[in-house]
């Protein structure tokens, strides 16, 4: 229950306790440096296709250009799509512990009020793990 008060105090105090997948802090500039390679990469491909609409002579050449930038194109569209998923995850963890840390909140308020069985619901559906070393109770949320 000390725990609980202290996150009732300051609900960050939930952060040590808790498993969140962090946003890398570079990760927006990493996102826009990938979607400036990929847009540099359209260009290449979109001024390749014209020359070879313009009927050049070494049309052979440009096809295997364009189909390796093209290659290029997709594992750097694969690259921007982790890096978004990745964030949306970090979003998500972040807001799943805030919750947790409301839950809390909520339960040591009212905690005169609950039953020993309602106490032990709420303590369940925040608590994801405690493990007891012998001397240190460790609690996962």
């Amino acid at each position: 229950l000390s725990t609980f008060e202290k996150i009732k105090i300051n609900p960050d105090v939930i952060n040590e306790y808790a498993e969140i997948k962090e946003d890398p802090e570079d990760s927006e500039e990493t996102l826009k440096g990938l979607e400036r390679k990929a847009d540099k990469i359209r260009n290449r491909i979109m001024r390749l296709t014209e020359t070879l609409a313009e009927g050049s002579n070494a049309s052979k050449y440009i096809i295997a250009q364009i189909e390796k930038e093209d290659l290029s194109l997709e594992a750097i569209q694969r690259e921007i799509n982790i890096l978004r998923s990745e964030k949306r995850k970090a979003k998500v963890s972040k807001a799943s512990v805030l919750d947790r840390a409301k839950k809390i909140k909520k339960l040591m308020s009212n905690l005169s009020e609950l039953s020993a069985e309602d106490k032990n619901a709420i303590a369940r559906e925040v608590l994801q793990e405690c493990t007891w070393d012998g001397e240190t109770l460790h609690i996962k949320m």
